[in-house]
């Protein structure tokens, strides 16, 4: 895959739901990624923060260490979108800077996930995010989100 193909197939929309937040919180001003075939949601990367979510346990489990990674992406979605946001001096909110991905699409091989993880950071970074953020998984994905950069 090369950095200007669209990683839909890697991609799959965030699991949390829109609540109904406050006006001052996070979670109501973050831009969720709606993820087709439709290039809109792509002209949105640049000059955002991305937030996307690795629901895997698998290195985890091979290293022997405490499964339960594969939660974090919803589990830190759950907390972050409920953080209070706050106005920027040019008087938008911080959350607008935002953009969730959804979470990557687990491979067949923990080696095939990492090499898709790589793909989408090059694809969003290619694209003009400020900055990816990985989370879930391992620590074995700093390899794939690394690769990626």
């Amino acid at each position: 895959m090369t950095s200007s193909t669209p990683p839909v197939a890697f991609l799959s929309t965030s699991q949390l739901q829109k609540q109904n937040f406050r006006s001052e919180m996070l979670g109501n001003h973050i831009t969720v990624a709606a993820l087709n075939a439709d290039d809109a949601w792509q002209k949105s990367i640049s000059g955002r923060f991305v937030l996307l979510g690795v629901p895997d346990d698998r290195g985890v489990e091979l290293n022997q260490g405490f499964v339960g990674a594969q939660a974090g992406p919803a589990s830190f979605r759950q907390a972050f979108y409920k953080l209070y946001d706050v106005r920027c001096a040019d008087g938008n909110w911080l959350g607008e800077r935002w953009l969730d991905v959804g979470d990557l699409v687990l491979q067949p091989t923990v080696e095939e996930t990492h090499s898709a993880l790589a793909d989408v950071v090059s694809f969003l970074l290619s694209k003009g995010a400020k900055r990816v953020h990985v989370v879930g998984g391992g620590h074995d994905f700093s390899f794939g989100s690394y690769w990626g950069h």
